[in-house]
């Protein structure tokens, strides 16, 4: 398998055909998982995107028409960054990108071929914007801004704001007026469900706001218009206004940065609502904000008086998720200027894309039944980017072409059909628990269901998500029944542990609970305070575990990672050992398998297959 896997057992498992399972263990790890959000081109033509790979993470570039695909980065495990991806220059032209070893350093590279075209080094990238084909601005972790330039053939790196004489004070903001004259900068009035005017979006601007000035206003001087205490909230979510202007959010305020400028001003600030993620459209010279208050979330147009001498307000229009859903959190995209957005939904029984052209539109609803990655939502002027599956199955990279109405796949989560695994059908079950409360769980049967036969059940804390490790379940000949999520309420499992063993194809004698970390911990939990449930578990990264001579288990799969950052703050691998061998006195054979590979959270493909191989061969045991 490329890596030595050590396996450490009490009590030998009888596999019926390992060669089968080998071969179904490799298809199903070998299909794409997708990692971070995607970066498309303005244009929709081009695409930047990261999938796993046998030893940690690889970045493309993609031409979406052809299909073909060009390698921009490999890295391990220990080398994963937040956000590698940094946009595309206003004309397509570039895009750049970080790559974290050896040494980070930030890759500017053609848009049209994907060459590399200069490196710079850098350091903690968290996200970054194109101002220009030749300017770039970027943010570490550190709440620095860099800004990037070209001059002539070279491309140079400096601090975007320069440090003052030291005869200046620290906290000085000043405002920068587009029309040169000392005009104060003024707070914007909170929209709120309540005091908001409906108009539609993108329309001139209906209603003159007046404007609050800010309690700690200094009066302008000629030369600084505004003195404030500089900002301590994060600096996140980088605009480009202009090629020589950035905007950025802090906390509830928007704060904007002309180049060559004295220091930042701030445009706008909400008291009440949270300001969760603008946008500006060039075109409108207009500000999309997209806030959140008690009643809800909701989106409206900011019309800065840097621009208009008068600030305006105008367009509120609050977002109504499906029935039933709720917007995950953070999710949302503006598309087409700021005139529409999307976002992922999530409810008890479906995972979804929501897509809103514009304010006169009928929402678009995608669902996706084998779920969708969270993290996965990226749009551009046109287009929607989603990694989820409509079907059963491996998730793909998807595109919504919003004018044409059309949803294609970009890049397949597999590049050839199964020859050996399978893929079971879900279906939405719905049960009740102790308390009287709806409980919705996901029920997969054997890959190779028979009426009339009696299968083992494995009950997990996966959702609808398809993953290789949860997918090899059905195709390891047992029922798979997935919570949504690891729940707050204990109640929930014992109730569909109840519910699903009235399944005439499950037998209530060979049931197993399995989740990986927090999951892990929480079948543990199962395991010994419901000890007459269950006939085994299967731990796949755990860090606490029960007191065997509590258990009744038959047996347990331990899966880890010798480089778990959590297990090693635990005990390290002397806490599995110890827990193996006081199980093996409690007359319950456990079988250890301790990856090299892999740390806490497996990205490498051959730690994914030895994994998967291992569940398959415990559950084919039986």
């Amino acid at each position: 398998m490329g890596s030595l896997l050590l396996v450490v057992a009490w009590h030998l498992i009888a596999v019926r055909d390992k060669p089968r399972l080998e071969k179904i263990a490799a298809e199903l790890v070998a299909t794409r998982e997708f990692f971070y959000a995607p970066s498309p081109n303005h244009a929709g033509t081009k695409l930047l995107y990261a999938e796993t790979t046998e030893n940690g993470v690889s970045g493309y570039f993609v031409d979406v028409d052809s299909g073909d695909r060009k390698s921009l980065f490999d890295a391990d495990q220990t080398h994963l960054l937040a956000k590698p991806f940094l946009g595309w220059s206003p004309d397509d032209a570039l895009f750049a990108f970080v790559n974290s070893a050896p040494g980070e350093k930030i890759s500017i590279c053609d848009g049209k071929s994907g060459a590399a075209l200069a490196t710079l080094p850098s350091k903690s990238v968290a996200e970054g914007v194109w101002l220009s084909d030749e300017a770039f601005v970027y943010r570490n972790n550190s709440q620095d801004l860099t800004l990037i330039r070209k001059s002539g053939d070279k491309w140079s790196a400096s601090a975007l704001i320069a440090k003052k004489p030291a005869n200046q004070p620290t906290n000085a903001i000043a405002a920068s007026p587009a029309n040169g004259r000392g005009t104060t900068v003024r707070r914007a009035p909170v929209v709120t469900a309540t005091n908001a005017i409906a108009t539609n979006r993108g329309r001139t601007a209906t209603q003159r706001t007046p404007a609050v000035p800010a309690t700690n206003t200094i009066a302008a001087n000629g030369t600084r218009t505004a003195v404030r205490r500089a900002p301590t909230a994060p600096v996140q979510n980088l605009v480009a206004i202009s090629k020589t202007s950035v905007a950025w959010q802090q906390g509830n305020a928007l704060w904007k940065y002309d180049l060559g400028s004295d220091a930042p001003a701030k445009i706008w600030e909400s008291t009440t609502n949270t300001l969760l993620n603008f946008c500006f459209s060039g075109e409108r010279n207009a500000f999309t904000l997209h806030c959140a208050s008690a009643a809800g979330e909701f989106v409206f147009d900011l019309y800065p008086a840097f621009i208009w001498r008068d600030e305006r307000i105008t367009s509120f229009e609050p977002i109504q998720p499906p029935e039933g859903a709720i917007i995950h959190s953070n999710t949302l995209k503006f598309i087409r200027g700021g005139l529409g957005y999307a976002y992922l939904a999530r409810s008890p029984t479906f995972d979804a894309t929501v897509i809103k052209p514009d304010s006169n539109s009928v929402p678009i609803q995608l669902t996706w039944s084998a779920g969708v990655d969270m993290d996965s939502l990226a749009a551009n002027d046109n287009h929607v980017y989603a990694t989820g599956s409509p079907t059963n199955g491996p998730l793909n990279i998807w595109d919504y072409d919003v004018k044409a109405g059309s949803l294609s796949t970009v890049v397949s989560g597999r590049e050839q059909p199964f020859k050996y695994a399978g893929i079971a059908t879900s279906a939405n079950e719905e049960t009740t628990n102790a308390d009287g409360e709806t409980v919705v769980y996901h029920l997969w049967p054997p890959v190779n269901f028979v009426a009339g036969r009696k299968y083992p059940l494995v009950i997990s804390f996966n959702g609808v998500r398809w993953r290789p490790q949860e997918g090899c379940v059905p195709d390891a000949g047992c029922f798979l029944a997935s919570l949504n999520d690891i729940p707050s309420n204990y109640g929930d499992v014992v109730a569909v542990y109840q519910a699903a063993i009235q399944h005439p194809g499950i037998d209530a004698h060979r049931v197993y609970i399995m989740g990986a970390s927090g999951g892990a911990n929480l079948s543990g939990y199962f395991l010994q305070e419901r000890p007459e449930l269950w006939r085994g578990a299967v731990l796949l990264s755990p860090v606490g575990f029960p007191d065997p001579s509590q258990l009744k288990a038959a047996r347990i799969l331990i899966d880890s990672g010798s480089g778990d950052q959590y297990l090693k703050q635990a005990g390290g691998i002397p806490l599995l050992t110890k827990f193996q061998d006081s199980a093996a006195a409690a007359g319950i054979p456990v079988t250890l398998s301790i990856n090299p590979r892999a740390s806490h959270v497996y990205r490498s493909k051959i730690a994914q297959e030895e994994r998967v191989q291992q569940i398959m061969e415990f559950l084919s045991g039986e």
